[in-house]
């Protein structure tokens, strides 16, 4: 689960842990909460690790799932909870740093982990399952929010896609928002 620290992510890897699921709780940058959930995973019953990701960074995507496949083997399911939200500033106002942060962490952090992800389920004959945490906003526009709307909008077609593309690997790709 990236962003598996807080918010949404935070209840996806609960859940997933009261289940009795094995689940890796990426995180940014405070380690503390993330510790506090993979206590919550193994007191219910699963395995879990906490890992540090900049879901930005392709080579700390890939160590990641280097990391989960020396534990616990090819995941089968991906849940991509990480994001940034509004700048809260307009377009114009807006510097390409602003732009760059949201969109690569929103949208191209999700490219990077479904790829390598359908990559180690196609490699292992498994099926998979890739839920995207979206927003309403991929279609309800607001000002101050041109980067994280567009990205929300990038992960609902790239969502759209993937499922297309896996449908024949038993592998479903679905968006929430």
């Amino acid at each position: 689960v990236t962003g598996g620290a807080s918010g949404i992510g935070a209840a996806c890897a609960t859940a997933f842990g009261q289940e009795g699921d094995n689940v890796v709780i990426c995180y940014h940058s405070d380690k503390a909460p993330a510790d506090i959930i993979r206590s919550e995973v193994e007191a219910a019953g699963g395995q879990a690790m906490a890992l540090k990701l900049d879901v930005r960074r392709e080579a700390e995507v890939e160590s990641m799932f280097d990391s989960v496949m020396k534990r616990f083997a090819a995941p089968q399911v991906l849940v991509n909870s990480a994001g940034l939200n509004m700048s809260g500033k307009k377009v114009v106002e807006m510097d390409k740093a602003t732009w760059d942060a949201v969109v690569d962490t929103d949208l191209t952090g999700a490219f990077l982990t479904c790829r390598r992800m359908l990559r180690e389920v196609e490699k292992a004959k498994l099926p998979g399952r890739i839920i995207n945490i979206s927003s309403i906003h991929a279609v309800a526009m607001r000002s101050g929010g041109a980067g994280y709307d567009s990205a929300k909008a990038g992960l609902a077609a790239l969502t759209a896609t993937l499922a297309l593309e896996t449908a024949a690997m038993d592998v479903t790709v679905n968006a929430i928002a």
